[in-house]
């Protein structure tokens, strides 16, 4: 009497395919997923960033009865200029991460002549960072705010030393401290590079800082009619709004931070790629009228604003982190 052979057990071909199929689809779900959270969790931690910096630039303006200026030293368009962004650092923790040195020139290329103090520079007592100097280390003040999650380095060092036509002052720090005039970069690393003492890091981008001209004859409008759209706004104008885009136009001129031989689309509108960036950017800082506010006005008109360029590297895009308030 025959017996009849069991079916081999196992999978057919189709229903191996099937399950492959099915565990593709939940690992890409489960990827977007995770990268979402990660972009949602460096925000958060980017937005706990700014509020530290907010505490220790109020605590800055307790000491010097005003915020931090932003305006580019030289202020002109020629090369060497410090701008908003280191700025920033100077008066959080000081350019040597020590304090501030508060008789500064607030311009690093000025110390190369290592002047004594009270030496005329532009018909201006002048005073160089000097950590050796006991005087100096007296007169500090500072740092106004511990900050995790960022990081403080040059703009040489940041790109490596190829930072395309940029204007901003980038020097490489390394032979002379006083001279640093670094940026504090953003919780988003979005590039691998190679510091002097041969460490390689992750880095962010720079964090734009902005103060509001609250003196400025047209302290709420963008435009001499109050609309909010304008149209290639000059030097001239910027200089009468509450805030000017030239205090960082350098770093928004820098290339890709991730591909320093590529040019960057910062504040950039493909809708219409005829605006310049001064202009997107005014139109992004600016509030929207409401029936109950029939005005335009830029946020933060009476304070500062603080700008990370996100997830994508890009300022001027939807994912930028700021310390905007309605």
């Amino acid at each position: 009497m025959k017996t009849k052979q069991k079916k081999a057990g196992g999978f057919t071909l189709i229903e191996l395919l099937v399950v492959v199929a099915i565990i593709s689809m939940l690992v890409g779900l489960l990827t977007v997923g995770l990268r979402k959270t990660k972009i949602i969790s460096t925000g958060l931690r980017q937005k706990s960033v700014f509020h530290s910096m907010e505490i220790g630039l109020e605590l800055f303006s307790k000491d010097f009865d005003d915020y931090p200026e932003s305006k580019v030293l030289p202020n002109s368009t020629s090369a060497n200029q410090v701008c908003g962004a280191q700025h920033l650092v100077e008066a959080l923790v000081g350019r040597d991460e020590a304090g501030l040195e508060p008789r500064t020139g607030w311009y690093a290329p000025n110390d190369a002549t290592y002047s004594p103090e009270g030496t005329k520079i532009n018909n201006a007592d002048y005073y160089f960072y000097d950590s050796t100097s006991e005087v100096s280390r007296n007169r500090r003040k500072g740092p106004y705010a511990e900050l995790k999650y960022v990081d403080v380095f040059t703009i040489y060092e940041l790109w490596q030393g190829n930072n395309g036509s940029s204007r901003i002052y980038d020097s490489q720090g390394a032979a002379s401290p006083a001279r640093r005039a670094p940026v504090f970069t953003d919780t988003f690393k979005r590039a691998s590079v190679s510091l002097p003492n041969g460490a390689s890091v992750r880095v962010g981008m720079p964090i734009l800082y902005f103060k509001a001209n609250r003196s400025a004859p047209q302290p709420f409008r963008l435009d001499a009619t109050g609309r909010n759209t304008v149209t290639n706004p000059t030097a001239a104008d910027m200089q009468k709004w509450t805030y000017n885009f030239l205090d960082n136009a350098a770093v928004a001129d820098l290339p890709l931070l991730d591909n320093p031989s590529a040019a960057a689309a910062h504040y950039t509108d493909p809708k219409n790629p005829s605006k310049t960036k001064a202009q997107v950017f005014y139109e992004q800082i600016t509030q929207r009228s409401e029936p109950d506010r029939p005005f335009y006005k830029p946020f933060n008109a009476n304070k500062y604003l603080l700008i990370s360029a996100g997830w994508d590297g890009l300022y001027g895009t939807k994912d930028d982190i700021t310390n905007f308030e309605y």
